[in-house]
C-alpha cells in the first residue's frame, strides 16, 4: 500500500536536557557533591505523541578522619562516604489530537548509601558498606525495598608488603 501525497507519514523527536553540578573540596578533606539532570523528550509519529520526562539528582559527601586515640593508639585514618540518589521517569502516549496524555509508566527509584573503611595493618583492610533502596513502579502500584550492609576484608598477599 503507498501513502498519498495528501496523508504523508509524519514523524519527528523533540527533546531538551540540561545538566547541572555542583563541587565543594575544603581544605580539611571534606567533598561535597551535586547533580541535577531534567530530560524530556516527545516523539511524534503519525498523529500520535510519546512523551518522556526524568528527573535525576545525586548527592554526596565524602570524608576522611583518624580514629580517637581512646580507640586506636595509632590513630588510624578511617574514609567515609554517603550518597543519595532519586531518579523519577514517567512516560505517557497521546493519541489523536486533543485527548489526554495516557500514563504508560511513572517509574522512581530512591537510594541511600554509606560506608566507613580503613587500613588495619599494612596488608590488612576492611570497611562497613550500607545501602538502602526502594523502587517504586506506580503504573503497576508496585513498590520494592532493599536493605544491604556488607562487612568486608582485603588481605593483600604480596611479597613486597612483607618486608
Amino acid at each position: 500500500r503507498q501513502l498519498s501525497q495528501e496523508n504523508p507519514a509524519l514523524s519527528a523527536i523533540a527533546s531538551t536536557s540540561i545538566t547541572p553540578d555542583l563541587q565543594i573540596g575544603l581544605r580539611n578533606g571534606m567533598s561535597f557533591a551535586l547533580g541535577i539532570n531534567r530530560a524530556q523528550q516527545r516523539n511524534t509519529s503519525n498523529g500520535n505523541e510519546t512523551r518522556l520526562d526524568q528527573k535525576d539528582l545525586t548527592a554526596s559527601f565524602d570524608h576522611a578522619f583518624r580514629l580517637p586515640q581512646w580507640v586506636s593508639r595509632t590513630r588510624k585514618q578511617v574514609r567515609s562516604s554517603a550518597a543519595f540518589i532519586s531518579t523519577i521517569t514517567r512516560s505517557c502516549l497521546e493519541q489523536g489530537s486533543g485527548q489526554l496524555c495516557t500514563v504508560i509508566s511513572d517509574v522512581g527509584r530512591r537510594q541511600i548509601r554509606g560506608g566507613l573503611d580503613t587500613d588495619f595493618m599494612r596488608t590488612l583492610s576492611g570497611g562497613l558498606q550500607f545501602n538502602y533502596s526502594v523502587n517504586d513502579a506506580r503504573q503497576l502500584s508496585r513498590r520494592t525495598s532493599q536493605i544491604s550492609i556488607i562487612a568486608s576484608f582485603n588481605l593483600s598477599l604480596f611479597a613486597g608488603d612483607y618486608q
